[in-house]
């Protein structure tokens, strides 16, 4: 009875050990594949293609939307509301929504220090609305319309967000009513000065390689491996969105 119990828990340990050993090379074999594909073109072009979905201002737009994200200041939101601001200059006559959630009254909140900060550049408050409930993209879609009458949802309307966000965003706005939607992805411009140096001219070690002249290696790579994060957490995010028929 006991040596029967043993063999049990001995073929549970074994079956343990097999599925941790598959584990662990499916986790590494993920792990490998994660740093090739940093090495390639291709995160750039799997986030390029989210941003560049109906990317384009119109000739008359009405409605400039800048989509919140994270805290105030936050990387992603300051790049948001640059070209937020950067739109409402150059189209004086156009509403600009600020969709966040947030309490409006408290000058602490981030929804507040975003409308500050377009009015501290030289945008109208009378220009600024703001939609301070919906949580998720989906809800603010559905909010955001319900700030609109007689029919105001088929004016030009362009949404300000982070490059693999655009896709997602005006997906959801078209779903919810909008008729006229296009977005401006909030890309980053690279430096103008060429940064490649050699070791010589900084004092390394000779031991140490020298990766001075690789602009690849020393940004690229690296920006390509966050590509690759942010892009995979938003093709889960629009697979979950077209599962619920939001998109």
């Amino acid at each position: 009875m006991q040596e029967s119990i043993l063999s049990k828990i001995i073929k549970i340990y074994a079956k343990l050990i097999r599925v941790l050993r598959l584990c662990m090379l499916v986790l590494g074999l993920s792990f490998l594949i994660f740093l090739v594909l940093g090495l390639t073109s291709l995160p750039f072009w799997a986030r390029y293609n989210l941003a560049e979905y109906d990317a384009f201002i119109p000739e008359n737009p009405k409605t400039i939307l800048v989509m919140g994200g994270g805290g105030f200041p936050s990387e992603a939101l300051m790049m948001r509301l640059w070209y937020t601001k950067q739109l409402a200059l150059k189209y004086p006559l156009t509403n600009v929504i600020i969709t966040t959630p947030g309490n409006p009254s408290d000058s602490l909140s981030t929804i507040f220090q975003m409308k500050q900060y377009l009015i501290t550049n030289q945008i109208s408050s009378s220009r600024i609305l703001l939609e301070n409930k919906g949580l998720n993209t989906r809800h603010q879609a559905l909010l955001v319309y319900d700030l609109f009458k007689n029919k105001q949802f088929e004016e030009p309307l362009v949404i300000v967000s982070s490059p693999s966000h655009m896709y997602r965003s005006i997906k959801c706005f078209k779903n919810v009513g909008f008729t006229a939607v296009s977005g401006q992805p909030t890309t980053s411009v690279m430096l103008e000065t060429d940064l490649r140096i050699s070791g010589k001219e900084l004092g390394g070690k000779l031991l140490v390689p020298d990766t001075g002249n690789s602009i690849s290696f020393r940004y690229r790579f690296w920006d390509y491996l966050k590509y690759e994060i942010e892009v995979m957490r938003e093709y889960l995010a629009i697979t979950y969105y077209k599962l619920n028929g939001w998109i």
